[in-house]
């Protein structure tokens, strides 16, 4: 088993990917996300376990939206259970740029203070 070394931030956001030998695209939903990876939902297998993975992290730049663009490799593909018939990518990230890694961290930063507010309005 491996032990996890930055801890996943549970979020529901829509990122556009690309993967697999096909370079395949789909619009799935991140159901966690961290430093070193994520895991995304998809109405169709987008890539196979080792095969490359592009992500578009949607984010604010100001005051626009902006696209984060993070290589991965795929760790393990199955069927999403609680969507039947989309299957659930976890990727792992590839080397990030230390100006996207800030954008990252920010992005992570914002998803769990959003995630924080929520829980407190309910």
């Amino acid at each position: 088993l491996r032990t996890r070394v930055e801890p996943r931030v549970p979020v529901r956001i829509a990122a556009c990917c690309t993967g697999g030998a096909a370079q395949a695209d789909g619009i799935g939903i991140v159901h966690d996300l961290s430093l070193n990876g994520l895991s995304i939902a998809v109405d169709r297998p987008i890539a196979a376990a080792g095969e490359p993975f592009r992500v578009q992290l949607p984010y604010m730049d100001g005051d626009r939206i902006a696209l984060l663009a993070l290589d991965a490799t795929v760790r393990a593909v199955h069927a999403e259970p609680a969507t039947p018939g989309w299957t659930l990518h976890h990727a792992a990230f590839s080397e990030i740029a230390a100006a996207d890694r800030i954008r990252l961290k920010a992005l992570l930063f914002d998803l769990s203070v959003e995630s924080t507010e929520a829980d407190h309005v309910r």
